[in-house]
């Protein structure tokens, strides 16, 4: 369970270094994308007070913060993010400004089509996880 766990956290913190995707026109500034869904990880949303990613359209920045409800450790990650022509999104970190993150073989992080979800999966030690972050 604490394997899956830092796994998870790992992934949110490539969640939310990856997002510094290109300008999208059909897309307004600010937009905020709630974590919605979990799976894979034994968890649910309900672990947090707060999972979000703060998505500046107009100068492909990104702020992700949550904070945990079993210990209120807040995490706040920032960078930029690029989509690709495919729709694949890269983030970068603030922290670890040399690093593009795909952190895992075959992650996936994009867009849906209609900017209204945000998805990240990857598989982990065998794990299938999923996050999915809704526009609000």
């Amino acid at each position: 369970m604490k394997k899956l766990i830092v796994n998870f956290l790992t992934v949110m913190m490539l969640i939310t270094t990856m997002c510094s995707v290109t300008a999208c026109t059909a897309c307004a500034n600010g937009d905020r994308y709630e974590l919605t869904l979990i799976s894979g990880l034994g968890i649910s949303t309900d672990a947090y007070d707060y999972n979000y990613i703060d998505f500046n359209f107009s100068n492909n920045t990104y702020t992700l913060k949550n904070k945990a409800k079993a210990n209120g450790i807040v995490s706040k990650q920032t960078g930029t993010f690029i989509e690709d022509r495919f729709g694949g999104v890269t983030l970068t970190n603030d922290e670890i400004p040399s690093q593009d993150y795909i952190l895992y073989y075959n992650e996936t992080l994009l867009f849906s089509d209609d900017y209204s979800k945000f998805y990240a999966s990857a598989k982990i030690n065998g794990v299938e996880i999923l996050m999915i972050f809704t526009k609000k």
